[in-house]
């Protein structure tokens, strides 16, 4: 790790965050004229660029408020070394979980009147940015400035005592608190916004879903800015595009075997997903060039971008079902019995099947003390040219009231029939019958 000192503008070199001092640390949205490691380290930076006149300004504030290290990932990163990149990368969420206080810059917030500032606030870029995600929610205090270097608001600690307060230089009421209005802009929760060790207390649907209206300017970085947000550690490799977020759905699948993770829907990502469909699952998903209805779109089990869970906020895990899938080197694979079909249903006459997720929209408890009030997940799914399982551009549904068991060798079928725009899904009882082969006792299938 490489701190800057901010009375010499010099960097030196510690083993970990843990060996190094006290230091704070700067939030910011990368633009142009944005200084490098080898430029800082020489001293060939451009003393009039945007980039350097930020670092310099950060130390002074920095120091002015008594801290005399600073972390910038601009010019503390050696992004010409894959080996110190991959290592920042994976520690940066602890990196700024471990900071003394965060500086979040607001370059575009420039108005001095209070009240415009604080809607220039609201409006900010920051919130914008996929990379600011941890930034916001990881450091256990933030002071959000603006273009001037004026302080906006804190975030802090609910513990945050007034002494404190007054420790870090501020008037006790002359700072107003943003907590709450930061969790209006981001619809992260007011308890991981004060604590982020709260995080976990989400699942990973929801976790995903606080990012779903950000952006980064490399594909890759969608996933790896999402590392420390599930505690997740695994090597970087630009150039693999959309492969690094679908890398990162499957660590966490076999890490909490989280279904929530497969609560997405593709018609809620943007034009952009469409666009470039092939791209997005050539060698990584199967996209079936033979579909079963005119240019219905398919996709894999797992998301092409956090931007399909725009919706998926509310989503709960649950524990309604048994048979748990296992992940496969091409997807997720289920063995359905007969103790386990309702969870599952493969058409034996159409190209078509769900699966019942462990996953609901509603209160966790609606599905046992009210049915009405939780509305379990279920993806659609169609047969591929290959033998295997793909979903369609609206493959997420959500059933009316719970799901039950079925009686043994009953059939959930799926209707394909279009309805505004949208697939139903009924449960149908008495002839409609589907057994397992007489021979075997279960079947595996397998969904990519």
């Amino acid at each position: 790790m490489r701190l800057i000192n901010t009375d010499t503008l010099k960097l030196h070199d510690f083993i970990d965050a843990d060996s190094a001092p006290e230091y704070a640390i700067l939030s910011h949205r990368w633009s142009d004229e944005e200084v490098s490691y080898k430029e800082w380290r020489k001293g060939r930076c451009t003393e009039s660029s945007k980039g350097y006149v930020k670092i310099v300004d950060a130390c002074a504030f920095a120091q002015a408020r008594g801290q005399a290290w600073l972390w910038v990932d601009t010019c503390c990163i050696d992004k010409e070394s894959s080996q110190d990149l991959s290592e920042s990368i994976n520690s940066m969420w602890y990196y700024y979980e471990s900071a003394v206080e965060c500086y979040a810059y607001l370059a575009d917030v420039i108005a001095t009147d209070p009240t415009l500032r604080l809607e220039q606030f609201r409006q900010s870029d920051l919130f914008n940015r996929g990379w600011t995600l941890q930034e916001l929610v990881a450091p256990k205090r933030v002071v959000f400035v603006s273009s001037t270097w004026e302080i906006i608001g804190l975030k802090h600690p609910p513990n945050h005592s007034m002494s404190e307060r007054f420790q870090m230089g501020f008037a006790a009421t002359s700072i107003p608190c943003l907590t709450e209005e930061l969790h209006a802009i981001t619809r992260i929760p007011i308890e991981v916004l004060t604590d982020p060790e709260h995080r976990f207390s989400f699942n990973a649907a929801q976790r995903m879903s606080w990012m779903s209206r950000r952006d980064t300017a490399r594909i890759e970085d969608m996933a790896y800015c999402l590392l420390g947000l599930f505690d997740i550690n695994m090597p970087l490799l630009y150039g693999e595009r959309h492969g690094a977020f679908l890398r990162l759905q499957r660590e966490i699948f076999a890490r909490t075997e989280d279904e929530t993770i497969l609560a997405w829907s593709l018609d809620t990502a943007d034009e952009f997903w469409f666009e470039n469909a092939i791209e997005v699952f050539l060698g990584a998903n199967i996209l079936d060039p033979h579909p079963v209805s005119g240019a219905e779109f398919r996709s894999g089990i797992f998301a092409p971008s956090p931007h399909c869970f725009k919706r998926s906020g509310e989503t709960t895990a649950i524990h309604a079902n048994g048979s748990s899938p296992t992940l496969t080197g091409s997807g997720i694979q289920i063995t359905v019995d007969r103790s386990s079909q309702y969870r599952t249903h493969v058409s034996t006459e159409a190209p078509y099947a769900f699966f019942l997720l462990n996953a609901a929209l509603g209160d966790i408890q609606g599905i046992h003390e009210n049915p009405l009030r939780t509305k379990q997940a279920c993806v659609y799914l169609v047969k591929l040219s290959c033998g295997h399982y793909g979903r369609t551009s609206r493959s997420l549904a959500y059933g009316v009231g719970g799901w039950q068991p079925p009686p043994e060798g009953t059939v959930l079928l799926v209707h394909y029939t279009e309805q505004e725009g949208r697939r139903h899904c009924s449960r149908h009882q008495g002839p409609r019958r589907y057994y397992p082969p007489h021979h075997s006792s279960e079947r595996e299938y397998e969904f990519v």
